[in-house]
């Protein structure tokens, strides 16, 4: 066994004390619940929000919606990497970023999409929630594989819709990224930067150039078209905060 694999291993036994008192873990909990997802627009429209996950293992059965990698346990073993709230992490993307939208005037509309439904019947579920627009993003992969060398890959797909159903931008992030493992750094840490990764990579795609430009016009347009009431009264104002005689 490698010096570097052996410090890895040290890390998940001192890991698995300290979580579980005991000597028994197949699981390595990393935080994805507080994904920083803040948007660079506002608006006042509804926008549905459906996230699938569409990863090999999630679609086959092979893989909990939890899990988002593995690393080497007992020298044989493997231990999943999981979500430390045990929340898939669609529903805890589609969370954040309906957060996001609502933090900015937006109003989210929440649209379930299973691992195994087809585009088409995606599409289908986000037409039936008659928004403004709708935010698709399809997570066809998302997985850390921390052994002696920390293998990391990605494909994260974000597909903007219309009122119409109609595709308007559609934006894609996908790699792979490799780096060895310092014995002085535990796999629980090494996951734990990859979930921050994950919040920047989605932030990223939800503020794509044409994203912020699109939601802006829509809203100019639709406030042209329709006379939107005022939140506030326009004229001079007493003390009282009432219109003036």
């Amino acid at each position: 066994m490698s010096g570097k694999l052996f410090g890895v291993l040290v890390a998940l036994v001192a890991l698995m004390f300290s979580v579980s008192g005991c000597g028994s873990m197949t699981s390595v909990p990393v935080e994805y619940q507080g994904l920083s997802t803040s948007l660079e627009y506002s608006g006042r429209r509804t926008v549905a929000v459906a996230v699938q996950d569409a990863r090999d293992g999630v679609v086959s059965g092979e893989r909990t919606r939890f899990e988002v990698g593995e690393t080497p346990f007992a020298g044989a073993r493997e231990a999943a990497i999981v979500t430390r709230s045990g929340r898939p992490l669609a529903e805890i993307t589609a969370g954040a970023i309906a957060a996001a939208l609502f933090d900015k005037g937006f109003e989210p509309v929440p649209v379930e999409v299973a691992p195994s439904d087809t585009r088409s019947e995606a599409e289908e579920k986000i037409a039936a929630a008659e928004a403004d627009y709708a935010f698709l993003l399809v997570v066809n992969s998302w997985w850390t594989a921390i052994h002696d060398v920390c293998v990391h890959e990605w494909d994260l797909v974000l597909t903007v819709f219309d009122s119409d159903g109609n595709i308007v931008t559609e934006h894609a992030d996908s790699g792979e990224d490799r780096a060895e493992v310092v014995e002085s750094v535990s796999a629980a840490d090494l996951a734990a930067e990859k979930a921050t990764l994950y919040g920047e990579k989605i932030r990223a795609l939800l503020n794509a150039p044409e994203v912020p430009k699109l939601m802006v016009r829509f809203v100019t347009e639709t406030s042209e078209e329709e006379e939107v009431e005022p939140l506030l009264p326009s004229g001079p104002f007493t003390d009282e905060g009432t219109d003036a005689p």
